[in-house]
């Protein structure tokens, strides 16, 4: 980690643990990024630039309203963030792992719908309700599925039986469908957890669901050339 984002996570860490995250709603996206940069330790940097000035510089504009929507989305008062501040209690370096991991994922994120199932995401982590296993594989998850598979899992039938297709032949690819009864396919268990917990904000799991006592799904079998050409006709 280079030390101008190692600072910039420590100044998250820092407002995080110690500002009202939801008094930057709406407009106040420049208080928080001001709240940030101009923190300590990071202020030492900020010297001597405008605010405006020196977000665009590192996190561009687009970054900063994704970062304001996940804020805003995940600590929805003082009190969630002091009850979640808490799983790191006494790791300080795990800790700032952490904030590292949700900067990178905040980047990469490309709609503002995956913005909102990575908040469910990290709410039901923080609130013990998912393991840390099955936190970052619904991270994974995100970034492996574009935003109509995502709508078409959310949307989805969870017992329901369905033929092969396009659709359904990605979303067996990332271990979320497998074949059922004949050339049906089904919802494996972990989709239905990540649509549960990620793709809507159940926080109700106790104890913790986790990752490793998930039923795998069924082992894939090879593609034949011949379903293929079925699937793409």
């Amino acid at each position: 980690m280079s030390f101008m984002l190692q600072e910039f996570c420590k100044s998250l860490i820092l407002a995080i643990k110690d500002k009202d995250i939801q008094k930057y709603k709406e407009d106040a996206i420049w208080n928080l990024i001001e709240t940030i940069y101009t923190g300590s330790p990071f202020s030492a940097i900020a010297a001597g630039k405008s605010i405006k000035e020196l977000v665009f510089h590192i996190p561009t504009a687009f970054f900063w309203s994704k970062m304001q929507q996940f804020l805003l989305g995940t600590y929805r008062s003082l009190e969630d963030q002091i009850k979640m501040a808490a799983k790191f209690s006494g790791d300080n370096d795990k800790y700032e792992e952490y904030v590292y991991t949700l900067i990178e994922t905040i980047d990469k994120i490309d709609t503002t719908e995956k913005v909102n199932y990575f908040s469910n995401i990290t709410r039901a982590f923080l609130l013990d309700v998912i393991d840390e296993e099955l936190f970052y594989k619904f991270r994974q998850l995100l970034m492996d599925c574009n935003k109509i598979e995502l709508s078409y899992i959310k949307q989805a039938d969870m017992k329901r039986h369905y033929k092969n297709d396009m659709m359904i032949f990605s979303l067996r690819i990332v271990g979320l469908l497998e074949q059922g009864d004949g050339d049906d396919y089904v919802f494996t268990n972990l989709a239905k957890e990540f649509n549960k917990y990620a793709l809507s904000d159940d926080e109700t799991s106790k104890p913790p669901i986790k990752y490793l006592e998930i039923e795998p799904p069924e082992e894939m079998t090879e593609l034949t050339k011949k379903e293929l050409n079925e699937i793409l006709q």
